[in-house]
């Protein structure tokens, strides 16, 4: 039963704070140089380039985390509603992008 609630409070969250379509800046869009810009998580790499880490990735670390040490069912059901949201957008894929800074 837990799983499922985590899996609600993806819904809700997705809902709340993330954007409908890719491009688009979340309701909570801090800057903190040089990793997250408007609320998405960047590592440069070169002046041109950067790592864009999508919360779908974010998500899907946490599950093969979760293979091997104990994480609340809750939080597995909200990362596995995290990877399905994030795969909903074309960018989906887009893990080399322009360095936003």
């Amino acid at each position: 039963m837990s799983f499922v609630f985590g899996i609600i409070l993806s819904i809700i969250f997705s809902l709340w704070l993330l954007p409908n379509t890719e491009g688009q800046c979340p309701r909570f869009c801090p800057i903190l140089y040089p990793l997250i810009y408007k609320g998405m998580i960047f590592i440069p790499y070169s002046k041109n380039k950067a790592f864009h880490i999508h919360h779908w990735i974010l998500g899907l670390l946490l599950c093969i985390y979760s293979l091997y040490y104990k994480v609340p069912q809750w939080i597995i059901g909200f990362a596995v509603g995290m990877i399905i949201q994030g795969l909903t957008y074309n960018d989906w894929s887009d893990v080399i992008v322009k360095n936003p800074y």
